[in-house]
């Protein structure tokens, strides 16, 4: 069975370019826009994990992830955060509190997210 990916990111661009490495490598991907869109998403599938930027429009990464931690039927679904930031300033502006949370700084390689992805799915299976 496949494992699913759900990736909210609100750059065209990545959203496309991470859905197609992806996909390439044999995972069902499903990709949000924003934050709403994502919430849309889980309400009819469940991912094996989430990729998700921090900074988008209107709501941001660390906002999806403290309501993807309240509801307790999506609690353990892990989650991986993208930034263009620096790391010093992910840490500050928007990680904070959530240290123990991964964090794939942007532009990604290709080698270094097939790598935390695989961890991250063998680790949930």
């Amino acid at each position: 069975m496949a494992q699913h990916i759900l990736i909210v990111e609100d750059e065209t661009t990545i959203r496309t370019m991470l859905t197609e490495v992806l996909e390439d490598e044999g995972y069902t991907v499903a990709a949000a826009a924003n934050v709403d869109a994502g919430w849309s998403l889980l309400q009819t599938t469940r991912p094996n994990l989430v990729l998700c930027d921090l900074m988008m429009p209107r709501r941001t990464g660390r906002e999806f992830y403290q309501h993807l931690r309240s509801a307790a039927q999506y609690a353990g679904i892990p989650i991986i955060f993208m930034t263009a930031l620096q790391p010093s300033q992910a840490d500050e502006r928007l990680i904070g509190d959530l240290q123990h949370v991964p964090v794939l700084y942007k532009p990604i390689s290709i080698p270094e997210l097939l790598t935390v992805v695989e961890m991250f799915i063998a680790a949930g299976e």
